[in-house]
């Protein structure tokens, strides 16, 4: 191959270059033409997406500011610290929490899950089926019959945070109580929120272990409950004589920046 062959091929290579487009398009499934691969605006992600900025919007609509001063912020976890030094309590039935609020109903503590074991000893699929039933429809009634006991608690000023604590903090106690609380304040949106139960609720938030706040399950209770209270103080700033509920404005605040600043659920 000589000189003369290789300006030929050089020049062969780009007049094809010069024929190949200047964008390139992946065919992409869920579309014919395959010129663009796009998130349909009905999917998951694009709902959770949504969703996420819809709250924040109104979180930056309801939020009217107020924080607490460091020296507020460190005096409510010294409480709490103080509050942990009564340790964790694994059962249920030993928790003076729970002990305290079923002087308010007959219901008794759930009994402790006992590991299954791995024998299966039925026999048949009939009976599989009728005990599961049996097993779903006692569930419901014994949780009905809990949130019954939390309920008549939550009508009554709680004792002192001390005295709720002293055998230990059971998790599943201070989540159902979270639960109950956020159950009582959104069932009646706008509405005055009694003042025993924002006490009740600042007294469950010191119980409540900063760990157990991250999970899931807790961290949406306690976002739902600082909309519902955000929604509130709205609606008595904006009423005619808003110096009616100074008490409930002042205390629902304190409430949610507790929340939003401790538990990081802004």
């Amino acid at each position: 191959m000589d000189i003369s062959d290789v300006v030929e091929y050089l020049k062969q290579v780009k007049l094809e270059t010069e024929k190949l487009p200047d964008v390139v398009v992946a065919d992409g499934p869920g579309r014919e033409d395959g010129t663009r691969n796009e998130l349909q605006d009905d999917g998951k992600t694009a709902k959770q997406f949504n969703r996420l900025r819809h709250i924040d919007k109104e979180y930056e609509r309801l939020d009217s500011g107020f924080r607490l001063t460091d020296a507020e912020l460190e005096y409510f976890r010294a409480l709490k610290k103080s509050v942990a030094a009564h340790g964790i309590q694994s059962s249920l039935a030993d928790s003076y929490l729970w002990k305290y609020a079923s002087q308010f109903g007959d219901a008794e503590a759930p009994p402790e899950q006992e590991p299954s074991s791995d024998l299966d000893v039925t026999s048949d699929d009939s009976s599989d089926v009728q005990l599961d039933e049996e097993d779903a429809a006692g569930q419901k009634e014994e949780s009905e019959s809990e949130n019954g006991v939390w309920n008549k608690m939550f009508q009554s000023n709680p004792p002192s945070v001390y005295e709720l604590c002293k055998t230990g903090v059971h998790f599943g106690a201070i989540y159902e109580c979270l639960h109950t609380i956020g159950d009582r304040i959104c069932e009646s949106p706008g509405q005055q929120i009694p003042e025993v139960l924002l006490k009740w609720l600042f007294v469950i938030l010191l119980m409540l272990d900063d760990l157990h706040a991250m999970s899931e399950s807790v961290s949406y209770e306690l976002q739902r409950i600082r909309r519902a209270i955000l929604r509130r103080c709205t609606i008595i700033k904006g009423s005619v004589d808003s110096t009616q509920c100074p008490n409930e404005l002042a205390s629902s605040y304190l409430l949610s920046s507790i929340i939003a600043m401790h538990f990081n659920q802004n």
